[in-house]
């Protein structure tokens, strides 16, 4: 009867560190869901941050494009007083230069990957 009494007391010492295996492992599981999700919070803001920037680049970039063209503009109408000055800008010219130099700024900076 003791023996069965041992054995019964073992394998229910068994079941409880099985059990206390179990309960320490889903611990340690989300724990590393906690940190798998902090890290990838992080890794958006730092994605968002950047991309920004690259906004923020883009659009000083673009400043200084139109500020340089609008300058070299005025500096052939000034050349040529005969000529008149120029007539404006075509919008869709405009909108597709835009676009174009958007894109290579893209590529330049590796925004676009």
């Amino acid at each position: 009867m003791r023996a069965d009494h041992a054995e019964q007391a073992e394998v229910e010492e068994a079941i409880a560190r099985i059990l206390q295996a179990e309960r320490d492992a889903r611990e340690a599981v989300g724990r590393c869901e906690a940190q798998a999700a902090a890290r990838v919070a992080a890794a958006r803001e730092q994605a968002a941050a950047i991309d920004a920037r690259a906004d923020r680049r883009i659009a000083a970039l673009r400043a200084r494009i139109d500020a340089a063209v609008d300058r070299r503009v005025a500096e052939l109408d000034a050349s040529d007083p005969k000529a008149g000055p120029a007539t404006g800008h075509d919008p869709a010219a405009d909108e597709l230069f835009s676009r174009a130099a958007a894109a290579a700024l893209r590529e330049l900076t590796g925004a676009g990957q």
